[in-house]
């Protein structure tokens, strides 16, 4: 694990169940996922039906986007239900400019709609995008900046999670709004401000130097619903498209029995998709491995280790990215020697005590 990783780990593994609960949307949610890291595949789907599970709409840091970090969404990791996605692509073309989608303007009028003003930035992936929150990835092709937004949160109590672990701050001018600017151990910065309904968070992902991350922060502006909209990477997969897609990206993926992948909700490009599908299938595997392994039942071992065995071959791995030698490791040691990585012993993330190895395959 990098420093930056690091860095991101230990912000995030200690907030509060109290601050999970707001920053993910609802103590049910919170609930739900904790639930989830400790239900088999087979039976996520009826935990998700009990009355009153329902996940409410999340974001924050608890939802850093999946691609490229083992900080995902647990409840997108256990398949937990399914939205329409959100789709930047022009429904026509005049000489007036691009004519969007209704609920691409709907989200666009409800988002802050922050650019980065610097010809070596542009955004690399956008997120779960709601009317209500959203978070945009933007980089130079060294350095990223994650952006992300909620009118849901409450300003005072996301500063007061950050400060437990910022070494300073101070106040600064950001998109025309005060903010506050906070200084992280390995380089790392945050401002954090109120734009409208929103509160909005810029934190760097990955070691940068104090002027740039100055200068990246004052070049934050806001532009219009058409300047946005098209600022969005294109590949994102349409609503009419999802099912389609996924049963391309799972064409040559083995799933336990009764076990299904659903989208996540909000805006998702084809590239966070392939990343959700490869590593929300191999949790599947490892947790039927686990179940099976305590259950004495040696073929359904066999089977789940046969499945983890070929999972370097599945046609999606031509579309990961960045997959480290460790995750390999990781899985030849189940699959070679029938040693689960990370263990059993309970460890804390956040403030719920999971199973070491969900932290290594499913986390």
């Amino acid at each position: 694990m990098n420093d930056s990783m690091d860095a991101q780990v230990r912000r995030t593994a200690r907030m509060s169940d109290e601050r999970i609960a707001a920053l993910v949307g609802s103590t049910a949610e919170a609930d739900l996922m904790g639930r989830i890291l400790a239900t088999s595949p087979a039976n996520v789907r009826e935990l998700v039906d009990e009355p009153g599970l329902a996940p409410a709409p999340s974001s924050g840091r608890g939802r850093l986007r999946p691609t490229r970090r083992r900080l995902v969404s647990l409840a997108v990791a256990a398949s937990v239900g399914a939205a329409a996605l959100f789709t930047v692509q022009a429904v026509q073309q005049d000489e007036g400019g691009q004519v969007w989608a209704a609920y691409a303007v709907e989200v666009a009028e409800g988002a802050p709609r922050l650019l980065v003003d610097d010809e070596d930035w542009s955004v690399e992936y956008a997120n779960e995008f709601e009317p209500d929150r959203g978070s945009m990835d933007f980089t130079d092709g060294t350095h990223e900046l994650w952006v992300t937004w909620s009118s849901t949160w409450d300003l005072e109590l996301i500063l007061n999670d950050r400060r437990d672990v910022a070494v300073d701050e101070e106040t600064v001018t950001v998109a025309g709004q005060e903010g506050t600017l906070l200084t992280y151990p390995d380089d790392e910065y945050a401002v954090i401000w109120q734009h409208g309904d929103n509160v909005v968070e810029a934190l760097t992902l990955g070691g940068v130097e104090e002027s740039t991350y100055r200068d990246l922060i004052a070049s934050i502006h806001t532009v219009d619903v058409d300047t946005w909209l098209s600022a969005l990477p294109q590949d994102v997969v349409r609503p009419a498209d999802t099912q389609a897609v996924l049963a391309e990206l799972l064409a040559d993926i083995p799933l336990p029995d009764g076990y299904e992948i659903t989208p996540p909700a909000g805006a998702v490009t084809r590239h966070q998709l392939v990343h959700n599908v490869e590593r929300e299938a191999v949790c599947a595997w490892v947790t039927e491995w686990v179940r099976a392994a305590d259950a004495g039942d040696q073929a359904a071992v066999d089977v789940a280790a046969t499945a983890l065995g070929g999972a370097r071959d599945w046609a999606v791995q031509d579309e990961v990215e960045h997959r480290d030698e460790e995750f390999w490791a990781n899985i030849d040691s189940i699959v070679d020697d029938g040693v689960l990585p990370g263990g059993r012993e309970l460890v804390i993330s956040g403030d719920t005590e999971v199973e070491g190895w969900q932290v290594v395959f499913c986390v």
